[in-house]
């Protein structure tokens, strides 16, 4: 005996659905360690964390919420900027880095817009979400997939792990 005809999937059904359902689920940032990875733990540690509050902003902001987490993300991005910054500083002195001085002002400018977010959301002037997020993007691919990452050709050759 054969089996009935098969009917056609229509575009409406649930299949479809979950579909939309998971690519809205997805980040907007996936961590790869070797197109974002610097070799040294703590440093990708990081720019993991990193991603993962860009990747929380993008979920806020799809689910319409982003207003709800401005406030403690930015908190969050300031206290990203001092510990890590400083650890990075503090290791590329301790090394002898070359290109320590514009890494040092590289990383004042996003403190100093990270303290410029977070006076602006104390004092109610408000904060573009879309603004934040191409911040962030934008440090990540600049700063970190740039600059950071000429970094570790240096730290690995003096086993900083």
């Amino acid at each position: 005996m054969s089996e009935p005809p098969r009917e056609p999937l229509d575009d409406t059904d649930s299949t479809s659905h979950t579909d939309q359902e998971r690519m809205s689920a997805m980040p907007l940032i996936e961590w790869d360690e070797a197109r974002f990875g610097v070799r040294v733990k703590r440093f990708d540690d990081d720019h993991r964390e990193l991603v993962h509050l860009i990747n929380d902003l993008h979920s806020a902001m799809k689910s319409g919420q982003a207003r709800d987490i401005l406030s403690g993300l930015a908190d969050k991005l300031a206290d990203y900027a001092r510990l890590h910054m400083t650890d990075e500083e503090t290791t590329m002195e301790r090394h002898g880095y070359p290109q320590l001085a514009s890494h040092r002002q590289e990383h004042a400018q996003f403190a100093e817009r990270v303290a410029e977010i977070r006076e602006a959301i104390r004092t109610g002037e408000g904060v573009s979400a879309i603004d934040l997020l191409e911040f962030l993007q934008a440090w990540l691919f600049n700063h970190i997939l740039g600059t950071d990452r000429m970094y570790a050709p240096f730290f690995a050759a003096r086993k900083v792990r």
